[in-house]
């Protein structure tokens, strides 16, 4: 017995009930297995309001982007980018120097790199992703698929005492500040995760089925599927 998966298929079969009302019987059903499906109805309003403050904010970049860098469509990646410089206080977060204006955008020289690399842990969120110079991102000296951590550490005492001031003078949130000093990811972590979704998984399939062909996917996923379309 598990109380997490039972709150979800039974959260989800009140869902099924009210698009029933509405819409009538669905031909096809699939489940998107976001983490606000854990959530009680005080900690869904605080995940509603909050993500709308993040759309919020991200309008207010797009308008900066188009009314002060001459960017009349900013993309997803541009406004990103923007804020993570803003984030970084205009620096590379491996190297510590500047990133100018006139390298963020249109240009191979700076990237958006993932903290812990998405081939060992998938999170493409903000928290995940940093700033960088192309050159400290990729090529024979450069981070590929390391951690953080472990690849500052390798470039020396110096180099790692600097960067350690730096995550924790640049104001980031305890998540990011936590990735950013992971020598490897938490297995115990991925593991819980890996089988509590496929769980969730199989128990929401299993009773959705009886209305329609139904098909699960990760709400992480999804996002990105949201981006490229």
């Amino acid at each position: 017995r598990n109380p997490v998966v039972e709150q979800v298929v039974n959260e989800t079969l009140m869902v099924m009930r009210d698009v029933w009302k509405v819409h009538g019987r669905p031909t096809s059903i699939r489940v998107e297995l976001a983490r606000e499906l854990r959530q009680n109805q005080q900690q869904r309003s605080k995940t509603h309001s909050r993500n709308q403050a993040r759309d919020k904010e991200r309008s207010g970049v797009r308008q900066v982007l188009i009314d002060e860098f001459n960017r009349p469509k900013p993309s997803r990646k541009d406004i990103e980018k923007y804020e993570l410089w803003k984030q970084q206080k205009h620096q590379c977060i491996y190297s510590g120097k500047p990133i100018e204006v006139t390298q963020l955008f249109d240009t191979r020289e700076v990237d958006i790199d993932h903290i812990i690399p998405q081939s060992k842990f998938y999170d493409d969120s903000i928290q995940n992703r940093v700033l960088c110079f192309r050159t400290e991102n990729a090529g024979a000296n450069g981070k590929n698929k390391m951690l953080a951590a472990p690849y500052m550490k390798a470039k020396g005492p110096a180099e790692w005492e600097a960067y350690v001031t730096r995550v924790n003078s640049w104001g980031f949130g305890w998540g990011k500040r936590k990735y950013l000093m992971a020598e490897e990811v938490p297995e115990s972590f991925i593991n819980r995760q890996l089988q509590e979704t496929r769980y969730i998984g199989t128990e929401v399939r299993k009773h959705l089925e009886r209305f329609a062909t139904t098909n699960a996917t990760l709400g992480i996923v999804t996002d990105v599927l949201k981006d490229e379309w």
